[in-house]
Parts: C-alpha cells; sequence; structure tokens
C-alpha cells in the first residue's frame, strides 16, 4: 500500500466521522425541539414550575432509575 493511498483511505475516514458527528448534532437539535414542542402541547406554555414534578428524585443517578 503506497502512502497516497493511506493519506486518501484516512481522509475518507475523517469524512465519515464528521459526516457521523453532524448527523448526530441534528437528530439532537431535532429530539429537543420535538420535546419542547410536546412540553407546550401538554402545559400550553413554557414556564417550568416549582413543584416536584420536574425534579429529579433519588440520592444517584441509579436510585432515581429505581
Amino acid at each position: 500500500m503506497s502512502i497516497k493511498n493511506k493519506d486518501t483511505g484516512l481522509l475518507m475516514m475523517e469524512s465519515v466521522i464528521s459526516y457521523i458527528l453532524i448527523v448526530g448534532v441534528i437528530i439532537s437539535v431535532v429530539l429537543e425541539i420535538t420535546g419542547l414542542v410536546f412540553f407546550y402541547r401538554t402545559y400550553n406554555n413554557f414556564d417550568f414550575s416549582e413543584s416536584g414534578l420536574f425534579k429529579i428524585q433519588g440520592h444517584d443517578f441509579f436510585g432515581y432509575i429505581l
């Protein structure tokens, strides 16, 4: 395998990784907007209250999951 083929392979791998990261960011933004739309449709506003509805209960992550 020549140096030219190695460089081409590395550039191709970098392109694939960059596209994967871009798609991940786009999916994250779409999911966040979808969550905001669902929240607004459920509560008819974007106001967060101090009630226990939105607070995480438990000492740690695993306690919260259980």
